[in-house]
Parts: structure tokens; C-alpha cells; sequence
């Protein structure tokens, strides 16, 4: 007799299951902090200490015009300087002002060069943040003796970082018929220099 063998297969169907864990959104934040800097004026690296414009045989018919050299000798390549103002402040508000006296007419003792006049010619301003003052015209002439003239004006939002003026000659000129002694003249150039909210001294 032959036996039937019936087999039952059950297939169960896998499933795996997947935990999806959810983690919390963490955020790092970076951070730099500058405090306020300093305002200078160089006073002493680039002006000119003396300006020489040299030593001439009198007369006094004609008009005479000299430069200003390291000997006084008029075949010397001229007297050089220049204006600088590093503003480090980081204050978009402040301001600062280059400006110019001639304190009195070239003396000799009691004697006055009478009618003598100071001309500066200047070459290039930079900055080096583009935020460039307004300056002066060049060449500017000291027509008024103990009065301020403007060279360099910074306003809002301009002279922020470094700012150079270059000041290429510095020129004498004498008119005709000035009536001279055999002596010595001299005068004397004041830079002033001033700012808001902050005025530093030399």
C-alpha cells in the first residue's frame, strides 16, 4: 500500500524593520572682535625737518624764485615729504583735518622779506581703503601769513586706515624790487593736526 506524504511548505515573508533615529540640529557659531584702534599723525617720519633754499648773492631788481634742497644748492633734487595719518578707530563718524600755518613772513632780526611767498606742490593721495579726504589744490601757495589753510579733510566715512599725501617741492618766491639785508631769513611752518571725537597730541 503506498503511502501518500503530503508535505505543507509555510512561508513567512522577512520583513526587517528599520528604527530611524532622529538627532537635534546643534548649530556652531563663530565669532571675532576688534576694539578700537589708534589715530596718528606722523609728525616727525616724512616732513621735513628744515627746508634750505640755499644762499644767493643780493639784489633786489629782479624777481627770484628758489627750491628748497637738503643743501640749499638749486642743482640738488628738491626737498621731499609727505603727509600721514593712520586712523584706526573703526568709528565710521569720525573725523580728522591736516592743516597749515605759516606762523610770520621771513625775518631776518626786525627785517621782513616783504611780499615772499611759500609754494608747495604735492603728487598723489592714497588710502588703503579707497576712503580717500578731500585735499587741497596743488600747487598751493601760503598767501596769508598766520592764517590756517586746509591740506587734508577727512569726513564721515573717509580717511578710515592709512592715508598718504606726497609732497614733491617746496618753493620760495620772492617778488622784484623786495628790499634785503645781508643776513639770514627764516620763518616757521606749524602742521596742525585734529580730529573728532579724539585729539591726540604729538
Amino acid at each position: 500500500m503506498r503511502k501518500l506524504v503530503v508535505l505543507f511548505m509555510l512561508t513567512m515573508p522577512l520583513v526587517l524593520v528599520t528604527n530611524l533615529i532622529a538627532y537635534a540640529d546643534k548649530d556652531t557659531e563663530g565669532e571675532v572682535e576688534y576694539v578700537a584702534g589708534d589715530l596718528e599723525f606722523d609728525y616727525t617720519g616724512n616732513l621735513p625737518d628744515s627746508l634750505n633754499f640755499g644762499e644767493h648773492p643780493l639784489q633786489t631788481t629782479m624777481a627770484e624764485t628758489w627750491i628748497a634742497t637738503d643743501s640749499g644748492d638749486q642743482a640738488d633734487p628738491p626737498t621731499t615729504g609727505s603727509i600721514d595719518v593712520k586712523d584706526n578707530r573703526g568709528n565710521p563718524d569720525a573725523t580728522w583735518s591736516v592743516k597749515l600755518v605759516q606762523e610770520e613772513q621771513f625775518m631776518a632780526g626786525s627785517h621782513e622779506l616783504s611780499a615772499a611767498t611759500l609754494v608747495l606742490e604735492f603728487g598723489s593721495v592714497t588710502n588703503n581703503l579707497d576712503q580717500l579726504p578731500t585735499v587741497s589744490n596743488s600747487p598751493l601757495t601760503i598767501a596769508a601769513i598766520n592764517t590756517e589753510m586746509d591740506i587734508m579733510t577727512a569726513g564721515a566715512n573717509q580717511g578710515a586706515g592709512e592715508t598718504s599725501r606726497q609732497i614733491t617741492k617746496f618753493e620760495l618766491n620772492v617778488p622784484a624790487n623786495t628790499e634785503k639785508v645781508a643776513d639770514q631769513y627764516t620763518t616757521t611752518l606749524n602742521w596742525i593736526f585734529s580730529s573728532t571725537p579724539t585729539n591726540p597730541g604729538p
